[in-house]
C-alpha cells in the first residue's frame, strides 16, 4: 500500500473507535446492533476493528467492519507432491498425498503450494469471514461454506463461549480459522493488531497476541483442535514492505518459532502487512518464513479491496495501485528453492460497487474467480457485517446476509453480496464448496 493509502488508514484507527454501537442481538456489547464508523484501517466502534482490509472485531460486538475473502473446493488430489529435503511425495491412501516426514502434526498441512486435511487430501478453502463470534452462523451448513474466519478473544482464556463456537462449526464440518483482531477486552485501539506497524507500540501489540496464543495451548492440545483449525497469528498486522526493512519478517520469525516451541503444529495464516493489502511483504518475504518454519506449514493471506484495480474491468489503475490478476500471477510464482509453490489464500475480499472503507469496483464475482484459476482459496468478508440496527444490513454493507441474527434459510435472506457468493450457480459455495474429509 502507498504511503497516503497507509496514513489514511493510520487515522481511521485513531478516529473509528468512536462509532456508536446499537443494541441488538446476542449480549451486552450488541453482537448483532448497527455498525459505528470505520475506515481504511479504521477501528469500528465498541468491538468491531474495520481495516483496509477490513478486519471486524475479535469480539463479536458490532462496530462497522470493513471488508473480507478466501477460497477453493476441495477434491482428491493424486500422487505427488515436493519429494526431497524431508518431503516425502506419492499417494497417501485414499487418493490423498503423503504428510511430509518434517510435518510432525496430526491436522492440516501444506506441500507444493497447496493445503491439505488430515487424510491427506486437498483442501480448498470456499468460504467467509465472521465479524462476530458472539452471533451463531446459522445456516452456514446450507450455504456449504467450508470454512470461516473469525477473531478470537484469547484474553478470556478457554471461554466457554468460544470454545462452544469452535466445537459448533466443527460439529457443522466447518473448518474454523482463528485469528486475532484485538488483544483486549475493552476493544480499545492500543489492544488492537490491524494495520498496525512493524515497530514500536505496533510490534508490542503483535507480541501480545503471540502470548495469548501461547497461553491458550492447552485448551488447544485438550481438546484436540490441532486436528481440525488454521491459526491466523494476527489480522492484517505489519507495515508495507519497503527495501531494507525487515521489521515484519523479524517479527513474524520470532512468532513461528515461539509458536512452534509451545506446541502449535497447525497450519498458520500470516496476512499481508499494509492492513493486508501489501502484496509486496509477500512477495519479499513469504518464501523466507516458509523456510524458517520448522514444519514449513503457512498459507500466506492476502486481503483485495481498494489498493487492486484492473483495467480489463473497466477499473483503471492509479498511481498507487496494482492490477490483481499481475499480483497474484506473482504470487503464484513465489516459490521456495527446496519446497516448492507457496501456498496463497485471498483471506478477504468485499463486494465492489465502491462500498465502504478502501472501496473498489472490482466485482466479487471476478476476484473469486481469479482467486480459482490459481489454485488460491478465498473467504468473502463476511458473513454478518451488519450495518444496521437490529442486526440487519443491506447492499450498503459487507454483508452476506440481511439479518446475520436469523441466519441463512432462502436467497431471500442474502444481500446481493451474499446471492453472488453462496448461490451463484458457476462458482458460488453452494455449487462449489467441498468439506473437509476429516469430519
Amino acid at each position: 500500500m502507498e504511503s497516503r493509502e497507509w496514513r489514511s488508514a493510520v487515522a481511521w484507527v485513531l478516529v473509528a473507535g468512536l462509532g456508536a454501537v446499537l443494541g441488538a442481538c446476542s449480549d451486552a456489547r450488541g453482537a448483532g446492533g448497527s455498525s459505528g464508523a470505520a475506515g481504511d484501517g479504521g477501528v469500528s466502534g465498541a468491538g468491531g476493528a474495520s481495516g483496509a482490509g477490513g478486519a471486524s472485531g475479535a469480539s463479536g460486538a458490532s462496530g462497522a467492519s470493513g471488508a473480507g475473502g478466501a477460497s477453493g473446493a476441495s477434491g482428491a488430489s493424486g500422487d505427488g507432491g515436493v519429494s526431497g529435503a524431508g518431503g516425502a511425495s506419492g499417494a497417501g491412501g485414499a487418493g490423498g498425498v503423503a504428510r511430509p516426514s518434517y510435518n510432525t502434526g496430526v491436522g492440516f498441512f501444506t506441500l507444493n503450494g497447496k493445503l491439505y486435511d488430515a487424510n491427506g487430501v486437498e483442501f480448498r478453502i470456499r468460504g467467509a469471514n465472521r465479524a462476530h463470534y458472539d452471533i451463531a452462523p446459522t445456516g452456514g451448513t446450507l450455504a456449504k461454506i467450508n470454512a470461516f474466519r473469525l477473531g478470537t478473544p484469547l484474553w478470556e482464556g478457554p471461554g466457554p463461549a468460544v470454545v462452544a463456537d469452535i466445537d459448533r462449526m466443527i460439529t457443522d464440518r466447518i473448518v474454523p480459522i482463528l485469528g486475532v483482531w484485538f488483544t483486549t477486552s475493552d476493544y480499545a485501539d492500543a489492544g488492537n493488531v490491524t494495520c498496525k506497524s512493524s515497530t514500536g507500540a505496533g510490534l508490542t501489540v503483535f507480541q501480545t497476541a503471540v502470548r495469548q496464543w501461547v497461553a491458550w495451548y492447552a485448551t488447544y492440545q485438550s481438546k484436540g483442535y490441532e486436528r481440525y483449525v488454521l491459526l491466523n497469528i494476527a489480522n492484517e498486522w505489519g507495515s508495507p514492505w519497503s527495501s531494507g526493512d525487515t521489521a515484519w519478517l523479524d517479527a513474524y520469525q520470532s512468532a513461528i518459532e515461539t509458536l512452534r516451541e509451545a506446541g502449535f503444529l497447525a497450519t498458520l495464516v500470516i496476512d499481508a502487512g499494509g492492513c493486508g493489502q501489501d502484496a509486496a511483504s509477500l512477495l519479499h518475504h513469504a518464501q523466507a518464513l516458509y523456510d524458517h518454519d520448522p514444519q514449513h506449514n503457512i498459507v500466506f493471506d492476502l486481503h483485495v479491496y481498494g489498493n487492486f484495480c484492473e483495467s480489463s474491468q473497466g477499473v483503471p489503475c492509479q498511481s498507487w495501485q496494482t492490477p490483481l490478476a499481475a499480483t497474484l500471477d506473482q504470487l503464484v510464482a513465489s516459490r521456495s528453492a527446496r519446497y516448492g509453490a507457496l501456498p496463497m489464500l485471498v483471506g478477504e475480499f468485499g463486494p465492489g460497487r465502491d462500498v465502504g472503507p478502501s472501496p473498489t469496483l472490482l466485482t466479487p464475482g471476478y476476484i473469486l474467480q481469479e482467486a480459482n484459476a490459481r489454485g488460491f482459496g478465498w473467504l468473502a468478508w463476511a458473513w454478518d457485517d451488519n450495518n444496521l440496527p437490529g442486526c440487519a444490513a443491506n447492499d450498503r454493507s459487507f454483508s452476506l446476509l440481511t439479518h446475520p441474527c436469523r441466519g441463512y434459510a432462502s436467497r431471500a435472506d442474502l444481500t446481493t453480496f451474499g446471492q453472488e457468493v453462496i448461490e451463484n450457480a458457476s462458482y458460488g459455495t453452494r455449487a462449489t464448496a467441498v468439506p473437509a474429509t476429516i469430519f
